[in-house]
């Protein structure tokens, strides 16, 4: 192998500042955040919305089911389905793809309510009467 030609350097050079242009406009996307009401409405984080290329799913139609609320979903287009519900995402603040803050902040917990009904217990008779247990 010999010495590399002036087509074979510019060739290298040209895909190298693509890379960097491609890398540096999406950078500036993702600071800016111009299209954060459609990012929201999508239920995403701003990581998932603007670069989110890096998933690699198979084609084909998969059933899904939120992990917050458990409520099977729409089947999905490919097998890389969302982990939340849009209702949920929306709810908590959580990208629905990498369960991500939306804002990008740290969380010490998540408030969960599951809405599952509570077991209800038959009223003691004494406590009817007044009188304790």
């Amino acid at each position: 192998m010999g010495k590399p030609s002036p087509a074979l350097v510019n060739s290298a050079t040209d895909r190298a500042r693509h890379r960097i242009d491609l890398i540096t406009s999406r950078a500036l996307r993702i600071t800016l955040d111009a299209e954060m009401p459609k990012r929201h409405a999508a239920g995403e984080c701003r990581h998932c919305f603007y670069i989110g290329d890096g998933r690699i799913c198979g084609q084909a139609f998969t059933e899904w089911t939120c992990t917050m609320c458990e409520t099977p979903q729409e089947a999905w287009p490919n097998t890389g389905t969302p982990q939340l519900c849009l209702s949920c995402a929306t709810r908590y603040g959580l990208c629905r793809n990498c369960l991500a803050d939306d804002g990008l902040r740290s969380r010490r917990r998540i408030n969960i309510v599951r809405h599952k009904p509570r077991k209800r217990f038959p009223a003691s008779p004494l406590a009817s009467e007044g009188q304790k247990p």
